[in-house]
Protein backbone atom coordinates (compact mmCIF):
# COMPACT_ATOMS: atom_id res chain seq x y z
CA UNK A 1 0.00 0.00 0.00
CA UNK A 2 3.02 2.28 -0.05
CA UNK A 3 2.76 2.81 -3.80
CA UNK A 4 3.19 6.36 -5.08
CA UNK A 5 1.80 6.59 -8.60
CA UNK A 6 2.23 9.47 -11.03
CA UNK A 7 -1.23 10.89 -10.24
CA UNK A 8 -1.41 10.58 -6.51
CA UNK A 9 -0.61 8.60 -3.42
CA UNK A 10 -2.02 5.38 -1.93
CA UNK A 11 -5.41 6.91 -1.12
CA UNK A 12 -6.00 8.01 -4.72
CA UNK A 13 -5.06 4.59 -6.05
CA UNK A 14 -7.34 2.72 -3.65
CA UNK A 15 -10.29 4.99 -4.40
CA UNK A 16 -9.84 4.49 -8.14
CA UNK A 17 -9.75 0.75 -7.56
CA UNK A 18 -13.04 0.86 -5.64
CA UNK A 19 -14.81 2.47 -8.59
CA UNK A 20 -14.23 -0.61 -10.75
CA UNK A 21 -14.53 -3.15 -7.95
CA UNK A 22 -17.78 -2.79 -5.96
CA UNK A 23 -16.63 -5.32 -3.36
CA UNK A 24 -13.83 -3.03 -2.28
CA UNK A 25 -14.68 -0.33 0.26
CA UNK A 26 -12.93 3.00 -0.08
CA UNK A 27 -10.32 3.66 2.53
CA UNK A 28 -10.62 6.85 4.49
CA UNK A 29 -8.60 8.39 7.24
CA UNK A 30 -8.73 6.30 10.36
CA UNK A 31 -9.79 3.12 8.58
CA UNK A 32 -8.08 -0.06 9.75
CA UNK A 33 -9.37 -2.27 6.93
CA UNK A 34 -6.70 -4.17 4.91
CA UNK A 35 -5.36 -2.36 1.88
CA UNK A 36 -5.02 -3.87 -1.59
CA UNK A 37 -1.52 -3.97 -3.10
CA UNK A 38 -1.64 -2.80 -6.70
CA UNK A 39 1.28 -2.83 -9.17
CA UNK A 40 0.99 -1.10 -12.50
CA UNK A 41 2.40 -2.44 -15.76
CA UNK A 42 5.54 -0.27 -15.58
CA UNK A 43 6.44 -1.55 -12.12
CA UNK A 44 5.95 -5.16 -13.19
CA UNK A 45 8.01 -4.60 -16.33
CA UNK A 46 10.81 -3.00 -14.26
CA UNK A 47 10.87 -5.93 -11.83
CA UNK A 48 11.03 -8.40 -14.72
CA UNK A 49 13.84 -6.37 -16.28
CA UNK A 50 15.81 -6.44 -13.03
CA UNK A 51 15.36 -10.22 -12.77
CA UNK A 52 16.56 -10.70 -16.34
CA UNK A 53 19.50 -8.37 -15.71
CA UNK A 54 20.58 -10.39 -12.64
CA UNK A 55 20.16 -13.64 -14.56
CA UNK A 56 22.21 -12.36 -17.51
CA UNK A 57 24.93 -10.99 -15.20
CA UNK A 58 25.21 -14.28 -13.30
CA UNK A 59 25.31 -16.21 -16.57
CA UNK A 60 28.04 -13.93 -17.92
CA UNK A 61 30.32 -14.32 -14.92
CA UNK A 62 29.62 -18.06 -14.76
CA UNK A 63 30.66 -18.44 -18.39
CA UNK A 64 33.72 -16.25 -17.83
CA UNK A 65 34.75 -18.34 -14.81
CA UNK A 66 34.28 -21.59 -16.73
CA UNK A 67 36.29 -20.35 -19.73
CA UNK A 68 39.05 -19.11 -17.43
CA UNK A 69 39.27 -22.47 -15.65
CA UNK A 70 39.22 -24.37 -18.95
CA UNK A 71 42.03 -22.22 -20.36
CA UNK A 72 44.13 -22.56 -17.21
CA UNK A 73 43.81 -26.35 -16.97
CA UNK A 74 44.41 -26.70 -20.72
CA UNK A 75 47.56 -24.57 -20.54
CA UNK A 76 48.87 -26.61 -17.62
CA UNK A 77 48.35 -29.83 -19.60
CA UNK A 78 50.00 -28.29 -22.68
CA UNK A 79 53.06 -27.24 -20.66
CA UNK A 80 53.30 -30.70 -19.10
CA UNK A 81 53.13 -32.36 -22.52
CA UNK A 82 55.76 -30.05 -23.96
CA UNK A 83 58.20 -30.67 -21.09
CA UNK A 84 59.18 -34.07 -22.56
CA UNK A 85 60.04 -35.51 -19.15
CA UNK A 86 59.42 -39.11 -18.12
CA UNK A 87 56.39 -38.27 -16.01
CA UNK A 88 54.57 -35.03 -15.25
CA UNK A 89 51.73 -34.42 -12.83
CA UNK A 90 49.26 -31.54 -13.12
CA UNK A 91 47.87 -30.96 -9.62
CA UNK A 92 44.67 -28.91 -9.32
CA UNK A 93 44.32 -27.59 -5.79
CA UNK A 94 40.88 -27.46 -4.19
CA UNK A 95 39.46 -26.61 -0.79
CA UNK A 96 39.25 -29.20 2.00
CA UNK A 97 36.85 -31.98 1.01
CA UNK A 98 34.26 -30.96 3.60
CA UNK A 99 33.99 -27.46 2.11
CA UNK A 100 33.39 -28.50 -1.53
CA UNK A 101 29.88 -27.15 -1.74
CA UNK A 102 29.92 -23.94 -3.81
CA UNK A 103 28.97 -23.75 -7.52
CA UNK A 104 32.58 -22.77 -8.29
CA UNK A 105 33.94 -25.92 -6.65
CA UNK A 106 31.52 -28.06 -8.65
CA UNK A 107 32.49 -26.21 -11.82
CA UNK A 108 36.19 -26.80 -11.09
CA UNK A 109 35.62 -30.56 -10.75
CA UNK A 110 33.63 -30.64 -13.99
CA UNK A 111 36.31 -28.73 -15.92
CA UNK A 112 39.14 -30.97 -14.68
CA UNK A 113 37.18 -34.13 -15.50
CA UNK A 114 36.19 -32.80 -18.93
CA UNK A 115 39.79 -31.89 -19.86
CA UNK A 116 41.15 -35.18 -18.54
CA UNK A 117 38.55 -37.28 -20.39
CA UNK A 118 38.79 -35.33 -23.66
CA UNK A 119 42.58 -35.66 -23.82
CA UNK A 120 42.97 -39.03 -22.12
CA UNK A 121 44.93 -40.70 -24.93
CA UNK A 122 47.16 -37.66 -25.50
CA UNK A 123 47.94 -37.29 -21.80
CA UNK A 124 48.58 -41.01 -21.39
CA UNK A 125 50.99 -41.15 -24.32
CA UNK A 126 52.83 -38.11 -22.95
CA UNK A 127 53.05 -39.63 -19.43
CA UNK A 128 51.01 -36.76 -18.00
CA UNK A 129 48.46 -37.27 -15.25
CA UNK A 130 45.92 -34.76 -13.95
CA UNK A 131 44.76 -34.98 -10.37
CA UNK A 132 42.76 -32.91 -7.91
CA UNK A 133 44.16 -32.62 -4.40
CA UNK A 134 42.96 -30.84 -1.25
CA UNK A 135 45.10 -27.97 -0.11
CA UNK A 136 46.01 -29.83 3.10
CA UNK A 137 47.76 -32.62 1.21
CA UNK A 138 49.58 -30.29 -1.20
CA UNK A 139 51.42 -28.30 1.48
CA UNK A 140 53.56 -31.16 2.89
CA UNK A 141 54.31 -32.55 -0.57
CA UNK A 142 55.57 -29.14 -1.71
CA UNK A 143 57.88 -28.88 1.29
CA UNK A 144 59.10 -32.49 1.52
CA UNK A 145 58.87 -33.69 -2.10
CA UNK A 146 58.86 -30.61 -4.36
CA UNK A 147 60.09 -32.69 -7.30
CA UNK A 148 56.76 -34.55 -7.28
CA UNK A 149 54.84 -31.33 -8.00
CA UNK A 150 55.35 -30.70 -11.72
CA UNK A 151 52.54 -28.21 -12.42
CA UNK A 152 50.14 -26.72 -9.90
CA UNK A 153 46.84 -25.05 -10.79
CA UNK A 154 45.72 -22.69 -8.02
CA UNK A 155 42.12 -21.43 -8.19
CA UNK A 156 41.48 -17.73 -7.47
CA UNK A 157 40.48 -18.36 -3.88
CA UNK A 158 42.06 -18.22 -0.46
CA UNK A 159 43.48 -21.76 -0.60
CA UNK A 160 44.90 -21.08 -4.06
CA UNK A 161 46.63 -17.94 -2.84
CA UNK A 162 48.12 -19.87 0.07
CA UNK A 163 49.73 -22.38 -2.29
CA UNK A 164 50.94 -19.58 -4.55
CA UNK A 165 52.60 -17.81 -1.62
CA UNK A 166 54.20 -21.07 -0.53
CA UNK A 167 55.64 -21.54 -4.03
CA UNK A 168 57.18 -18.09 -3.81
CA UNK A 169 58.55 -18.84 -0.38
CA UNK A 170 60.09 -22.19 -1.33
CA UNK A 171 61.50 -21.43 -4.77
CA UNK A 172 61.34 -17.75 -5.45
CA UNK A 173 61.58 -16.21 -2.02
CA UNK A 174 65.34 -16.66 -2.02
CA UNK A 175 65.55 -15.44 -5.62
CA UNK A 176 66.54 -18.85 -7.04
CA UNK A 177 63.70 -19.16 -9.57
CA UNK A 178 62.23 -17.14 -12.39
CA UNK A 179 58.59 -16.17 -12.35
CA UNK A 180 56.22 -15.05 -15.06
CA UNK A 181 52.62 -14.01 -15.60
CA UNK A 182 50.65 -15.67 -18.38
CA UNK A 183 48.05 -14.13 -20.66
CA UNK A 184 44.84 -16.00 -21.45
CA UNK A 185 46.57 -17.39 -24.54
CA UNK A 186 49.14 -19.12 -22.36
CA UNK A 187 51.98 -16.82 -23.44
CA UNK A 188 54.23 -15.20 -20.88
CA UNK A 189 53.73 -11.44 -20.75
CA UNK A 190 55.60 -10.42 -17.59
CA UNK A 191 59.04 -11.70 -16.57
CA UNK A 192 60.13 -11.24 -12.99
CA UNK A 193 61.41 -12.95 -9.83
CA UNK A 194 60.53 -12.83 -6.15
CA UNK A 195 63.35 -10.60 -4.91
CA UNK A 196 64.99 -7.46 -6.26
CA UNK A 197 68.26 -9.19 -7.17
CA UNK A 198 70.53 -7.04 -5.02
CA UNK A 199 71.79 -10.05 -3.07
CA UNK A 200 70.91 -12.87 -5.46
CA UNK A 201 70.64 -12.22 -9.21
CA UNK A 202 69.85 -15.87 -10.06
CA UNK A 203 66.11 -15.34 -10.46
CA UNK A 204 66.58 -12.27 -12.65
CA UNK A 205 69.09 -14.09 -14.87
CA UNK A 206 66.75 -17.06 -15.33
CA UNK A 207 63.80 -14.76 -15.96
CA UNK A 208 65.89 -13.05 -18.64
CA UNK A 209 66.47 -16.46 -20.20
CA UNK A 210 62.71 -16.99 -20.37
CA UNK A 211 62.27 -13.65 -22.11
CA UNK A 212 65.08 -14.27 -24.60
CA UNK A 213 63.68 -17.69 -25.39
CA UNK A 214 60.20 -16.29 -26.05
CA UNK A 215 61.74 -13.62 -28.30
CA UNK A 216 63.37 -16.31 -30.42
CA UNK A 217 66.90 -16.04 -29.00
CA UNK A 218 66.91 -19.64 -27.78
CA UNK A 219 70.65 -20.15 -28.15
CA UNK A 220 71.51 -17.10 -26.03
CA UNK A 221 68.99 -18.16 -23.38
CA UNK A 222 70.44 -21.67 -23.18
CA UNK A 223 73.99 -20.29 -22.93
CA UNK A 224 73.13 -18.08 -19.96
CA UNK A 225 71.12 -20.80 -18.22
CA UNK A 226 73.95 -23.32 -18.59
CA UNK A 227 76.43 -20.78 -17.20
CA UNK A 228 74.19 -20.14 -14.17
CA UNK A 229 73.72 -23.87 -13.54
CA UNK A 230 77.48 -24.54 -13.83
CA UNK A 231 78.23 -21.75 -11.38
CA UNK A 232 75.75 -23.12 -8.86
CA UNK A 233 76.09 -26.87 -9.28
CA UNK A 234 79.69 -27.46 -10.35
CA UNK A 235 81.61 -24.46 -9.08
CA UNK A 236 79.52 -24.39 -5.89
CA UNK A 237 79.49 -20.58 -5.91
CA UNK A 238 76.28 -19.60 -4.16
CA UNK A 239 74.91 -16.08 -3.59
CA UNK A 240 75.07 -14.91 0.00
CA UNK A 241 71.25 -14.63 0.11
CA UNK A 242 71.03 -18.40 -0.36
CA UNK A 243 71.60 -20.67 2.68
CA UNK A 244 75.30 -21.54 2.81
CA UNK A 245 76.19 -19.00 0.13
CA UNK A 246 79.08 -16.59 0.56
CA UNK A 247 79.39 -14.77 -2.80
CA UNK A 248 78.12 -11.22 -3.06
CA UNK A 249 76.24 -10.12 -6.18
CA UNK A 250 79.31 -8.87 -8.08
CA UNK A 251 81.30 -12.05 -7.33
CA UNK A 252 78.46 -14.28 -8.47
CA UNK A 253 77.93 -12.33 -11.72
CA UNK A 254 81.66 -12.51 -12.45
CA UNK A 255 81.62 -16.29 -11.96
CA UNK A 256 78.63 -16.66 -14.30
CA UNK A 257 80.34 -14.54 -16.97
CA UNK A 258 83.42 -16.78 -16.85
CA UNK A 259 81.18 -19.77 -17.62
CA UNK A 260 79.51 -18.20 -20.66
Amino acid sequence: AEYMGPNGGPSTLRNLYSEVNPTFTQLTTGTNKPAVAVRDADEIALADLEKESHRATNAFFTNEARESLQTTVKNACDFALSSKVDKSVVTVVHKPQADLSSPFDEMLKQVVKSESDARADELRSGSVSVEMAPVGSVWPKMVMFPESMSYIVCPPAEHGEQIEQMCVGIAGGSGMASQSLLAATGKRVVYTCANDGDDNPTGILLSTCDMLSDMGHTSAAETIEKAVNKTLLQDKILPSAFPGGKADCATFIEAVCKNL
